[in-house]
C-alpha cells in the first residue's frame, strides 16, 4: 500500500498506481514509488555508462549531505537500478520531491540510461513499454519481458526440485527454537508484562531452529512459524503461572501440595476459575497481538521467500 501523499504525487505527475506503487516517467526516467514499514522508496530504472559515472555520482550525494539536506536514510546502486530510501519523518514527500528535481538532472549529465533503453537488452525502443519485476517498473522490450519472465519462473521450478529438507524437521526445530524463546516470555509474563520483543524473539528462533532442522521453504513454512509463536506464548505463560505457584509452594502457601501436583493443580485452577480464566484469555489475546506485532516483518519476509519473482505487464 502506498500514503495519500505519494497517491496526490503520482495523479499531479500522470503516474500510474498498481499493485500497490506508483510508476511512470519522471524527467525521462522511469521511476517507481513505494511504501514498506513506513519508509517510502524511490527506484531509478537505469544503468550508468562506467564505473566512473557511478563514483561521481557517489560523491555528488556525500557532497550534498543528502541524509540531512533530504532525509534519505540509503541509495543502493544496481545494475538496473538507483534504489533511494527516505527516513521515516513527515513531511519527507516535500524532499523527494526537491530530491528529483535536483538529482535527475545529475543522471543525465551522467550518461544514465532513461526511459527510451531498453533495462534488459540496452538497445533503443521503438515503442515505449514498461514492466513490473517485484513490483518495480523497468523499460522494456515484450519479448524481453517475456523472456526474463520465463527465466524466472524455470529458476523457481528448479531451486524447489533441488530443495531439500522437509516440513516436518523445520516444524521440530521451529517448536525447539520457540521453546527456547518462550523463556524470556515467561520471566516478563512473571514481572507483569507482556512485550512485542519476547514474541518477536520467540519468532526469529522459531525461525532459526526451522532452518537448522532442514526446513523446506514454501507456503507451509509460515503456517508452521504461526504455529511455533502461539506455541512458545502458550509455554511461557503457563511456565510462569507455574513458577507463581512454585514460589506459593516454598512459602507453605499450598499445603498439602508437592511440586509433581502443580501442573495439575493449574488445570484445575483454569477450569474451576472463570476469573482466572478470563484474565489469562485476555493476557494471552494481548501476548499474541504484541507476538504478531513483533514478527510480522519475520513472516511477510518469509511469505516473500516462499514466492517466484513476479515479471509481468502493468496492465495486465
Amino acid at each position: 500500500m502506498i500514503s495519500s501523499a505519494i497517491k496526490n504525487f503520482a495523479n499531479e505527475n500522470n503516474l500510474k498506481i498498481s499493485s500497490g506503487v506508483a510508476y511512470g516517467t519522471l524527467y525521462g526516467y522511469v521511476s517507481t514509488l513505494s511504501e514498506e514499514d513506513g519508509n517510502k522508496r524511490l527506484v531509478i530504472a537505469t544503468k550508468l555508462p562506467s564505473p566512473q559515472a557511478e563514483r561521481n555520482l557517489r560523491l555528488d550525494l556525500e557532497e550534498a549531505d543528502v541524509e540531512r539536506e533530504y532525509r534519505i536514510e540509503g541509495v543502493s546502486f544496481h545494475a538496473k537500478s538507483i534504489e533511494v530510501t527516505f527516513q521515516k519523518k513527515s513531511g519527507v514527500m516535500k524532499k523527494i520531491e526537491a530530491f528529483i528535481d535536483w538529482f535527475y538532472p545529475l543522471l543525465k549529465q551522467a550518461g544514465a540510461s532513461n526511459c527510451k533503453v531498453c533495462a534488459e537488452c540496452g538497445q533503443i525502443m521503438e515503442k515505449s513499454s514498461l514492466t513490473l519485476i517485484n513490483d518495480v517498473a523497468y523499460p522494456m522490450h515484450k519479448d524481453c519481458a517475456a523472456r526474463i519472465r520465463n527465466a524466472f519462473v524455470e529458476e523457481h521450478e528448479t531451486e524447489r526440485a533441488k530443495e531439500k529438507g522437509s516440513y516436518l524437521t523445520g516444524f521440530i526445530g521451529g517448536v525447539i527454537g520457540s521453546a527456547i524463546g518462550s523463556i524470556l516470555w515467561a520471566v516478563l509474563y512473571y514481572f507483569g508484562y507482556v512485550a512485542s520483543l519476547a514474541g518477536l524473539v520467540i519468532g526469529l528462533l522459531a525461525e532459526k531452529g526451522y532452518r537448522m532442522f532442514g526446513g523446506k521453504k514454501g507456503g507451509v513454512k509460515v503456517f508452521i512459524l504461526i504455529v511455533c509463536i502461539i506455541f512458545g506464548i502458550l509455554l511461557g505463560t503457563f511456565a510462569a503461572d507455574w513458577y507463581v505457584l512454585y514460589e506459593m509452594l516454598g512459602n507453605g502457601e499450598l499445603p498439602g501440595y508437592t511440586a509433581g501436583d502443580l501442573v495439575s493443580l493449574i488445570i484445575e485452577m483454569f477450569e474451576t476459575d472463570e476469573e482466572l480464566r478470563m484474565a489469562t484469555a485476555k493476557d494471552l489475546g494481548l501476548g499474541l497481538l504484541f507476538a504478531a506485532i513483533g514478527v510480522f516483518a519475520l513472516l511477510k519476509r518469509t511469505v516473500k521467500e516462499a514466492k517466484p519473482t513476479k515479471v509481468k505487464k502493468p496492465e495486465d
